[in-house]
């Protein structure tokens, strides 16, 4: 009996063993990607991003309004309970306990650390594989980070839990989960509308799914959490229009509803061609060169056909892969315009690679693919450092120079930056957008308010109304701080406004600053 009873137990134990390894290799493999993700952002003083530094002087100016009186003369705040004013409170807020670009690595740290975090909890309530969450890291690192837009980036981990606060309520009808997604979308819709969007969107495309299988209305139920918050879109969107709609050429003749439209007319009105649209993919990751982009995309689409396949064979194709290859298929096919609205894709990448992973997780497929999958997750994100440090230290040694011109100018100066870059020329702009293309340095003069107050002309944010700092009683009608410096008269703002512009700062891409 003892002979016979030998071989059970070491077989047992082997397998306990086997049981215990796994999850110690995920939680290894997990820790190190988002580990390395982290290197370039605290590798550095500056995180390379074109609107950051607009951020850091919004946030200058707002943390140290009532103690500098030009401020106080130029500007005033604009706190509404509206979208993109999350993220600003946030940052006024840890900036008066931390340094502001110490108050940014944190911020960019919290979108890449809790992204993940959020997805893996998802995957754990619809009891899926945590190995799908891995392949989300290297998606975070996308244009919408490079671009700054740090606001929509935070609000990747919130569409997350929309998602998944989604797949709960299905599970278990009730009026606390159904609560909770609602707050959820409305938390999300705070931080940023676009993601807010496709919250609702894709919470809509699972319950008519689920519907449709289930036979049943108690999936719809879920879109009355929804309600409040599309009518809150509806106004904002109503007002947004009708701003709009008081300075637009285009938009002269059109009420604020028909302008809507004319925006979605325009968005699709100059598609890409197949060539162009793969050549904008492989750029939506900033730093990265084209190969890895492929071997990235390659991993995500073979975990997307395995899944399928698993979903086929099961013949039950959960609405969590349905909609993830909605997202995924509309990024692929969608045609974008190449002017302003090109970078769209970029910014909705994270967005598309959540959707997919939940889609991924919710099919059975083994464990060696689950962490094959990861572990070239952690490859990709490693092979990715050789490139994007040298790229981070060149941007981090042009900021420096820049930042440098602050030191001459006297405290309260009043600057118009000059950008001679033919990237941003009208001529130019179409072309070079038919691939994503940011400039660290576009905006770099928020910069200057790290080491002393002063009025820097070129922030955009001042003229949009959904941003918390706006200029106070300016005339902005003849010159437009957004044009400058291509039709900015100097003489005809300094006597509508009764403020002395002090210095003009001029850079050209590659040639330095004077």
């Amino acid at each position: 009996m003892d002979q016979s009873s030998q071989p059970v137990l070491k077989r047992g134990r082997s397998a306990e063993a086997a049981g215990a390894l796994t999850p110690r290799l995920f939680w290894l493999s997990f820790g190190v990607t988002i580990l390395l993700s982290l290197i370039p952002v605290w590798g550095f003083d500056y995180f390379p991003s074109q609107d950051g530094p607009v951020h850091l002087n919004s946030v200058a100016v707002l943390r140290d309004y009532r103690e500098v009186p030009t401020y106080q003369h130029v500007y005033e705040p604009a706190w509404m309970f509206t979208t993109n004013q999350a993220f600003f409170w946030l940052y006024v807020n840890l900036g008066k306990f931390v340094p502001l670009l110490l108050a940014e690595k944190l911020l960019i740290s919290l979108y890449l650390v809790a992204a993940p975090l959020a997805l893996l909890l998802v995957l754990r309530w619809a009891r899926s594989s945590p190995w799908a969450a891995l392949p989300l890291v290297p998606a975070l690192s996308s244009l919408a980070l490079y671009m700054g837009f740090y606001s929509f980036c935070l609000s990747v981990p919130l569409f997350t839990l929309c998602l998944g606060a989604y797949q709960r309520f299905n599970r278990q009808p009730g009026w606390k989960v159904g609560l909770l997604l609602a707050l959820l979308v409305y938390l999300t819709y705070l931080v940023h509308i676009l993601a807010a969007l496709w919250a609702i969107g894709l919470t809509g495309l699972y319950s008519l799914l689920d519907t449709w299988r289930s036979r049943g209305l108690k999936p719809l139920s879920a879109l009355l959490g929804l309600v409040p918050t599309l009518v809150i879109l509806f106004a904002f969107w109503l007002e947004r229009s009708t701003r709009l709609a008081s300075f637009s050429e285009e938009a002269s003749a059109a009420s604020a509803l028909e302008l809507p439209l004319t925006f979605v007319a325009r968005l699709f009105g100059t598609p890409l061609g197949p060539l162009e649209k793969l050549r904008y993919l492989l750029g939506s990751l900033p730093y990265t060169p084209a190969w890895l982009v492929g071997l990235y995309f390659a991993l995500l689409l073979a975990l997307s056909a395995l899944a399928w396949r698993s979903a086929r064979r099961a013949r039950r194709l959960p609405s969590a892969l349905s909609g993830g290859l909605v997202m995924l298929l509309g990024l692929l096919l969608t045609p974008e315009r190449i002017d302003e609205f090109g970078w769209m894709p970029g910014r909705l990448f994270p967005l598309v690679v959540v959707a997919l992973c939940l889609g991924i997780g919710s099919a059975r497929l083994p464990k060696r693919v689950w962490q094959m999958g990861g572990l070239l997750t952690l490859g990709i994100t490693l092979l990715t450092l050789p490139y994007r440090l040298p790229a981070h230290a060149e941007a981090n040694a042009e900021l420096s120079a820049y930042r440098v011109l602050g030191k001459a100018l006297p405290p309260n100066s009043v600057v118009l930056p000059v950008h001679l870059d033919a990237l941003f020329t009208t001529e130019e702009r179409a072309a070079a957008n038919k691939r994503p293309t940011f400039s660290p340095l576009y905006h770099a003069a928020g910069y200057l308010l790290l080491d002393k107050p002063l009025v820097n002309l070129r922030n955009y944010q001042t003229a949009r109304s959904y941003f918390p700092l706006q200029y106070a009683d300016l005339d902005l009608s003849a010159v437009g701080a957004e044009l400058a410096p291509f039709s900015f008269d100097l003489a005809r703002y300094e006597a509508a406004n009764d403020l002395q512009v002090d210095a003009v700062i001029l850079w050209a891409e590659g040639g330095g600053t004077g």
